[in-house]
C-alpha cells in the first residue's frame, strides 16, 4: 500500500482545467500529514478532502470557481469535477491500492 505521498508524487499527464494543478498540490500537502490510505476508506476519504478544499459536493456538473487557485487565463481558479471523478481520484485510488504509487494501464 503507497502512502498518500507516493500516490501524488506523480501527476497526471494531463490536467481539466487551469485550477486542478494547484487543487492537486492543495490535497497533496493536506494528506501529507493524514494517516496511510487504508484502500477501504481512501475514497471516502479522497472525496471529503476535495469537497473540503473546494467547497462543492464533487458531484458538482460544471466548473467550480476557486479565488485562490486563480492564477490569470481565462480558466484561471477552474477546477473539474468531471475531471477529478474521471481521471484524478481513480488514479490516486490505483496507486494507493496497488502498494508503489506508480501509475497503472487500464486494460
Amino acid at each position: 500500500m503507497a502512502g498518500w505521498d507516493t500516490a501524488f508524487a506523480t501527476p497526471p499527464r494531463q490536467w481539466g482545467l487551469r485550477g486542478d494543478p494547484l487543487l492537486w498540490d492543495e490535497m497533496r500537502a493536506v494528506l501529507a500529514v493524514a494517516d496511510a490510505p487504508d484502500p477501504a476508506t481512501s475514497a471516502e476519504v479522497l472525496r471529503v478532502t476535495w469537497e473540503a478544499l473546494t467547497g462543492v459536493p464533487l458531484s458538482t456538473g460544471g466548473p467550480v470557481h476557486i479565488d485562490r487557485l486563480n492564477r490569470g487565463g481565462m480558466s484561471g481558479g477552474q477546477v473539474s469535477p468531471v475531471f477529478w471523478r474521471d481521471t484524478a481520484l481513480p488514479l490516486l485510488l490505483d496507486r494507493v491500492s496497488s502498494g508503489d504509487g506508480a501509475p497503472r494501464l487500464k486494460a
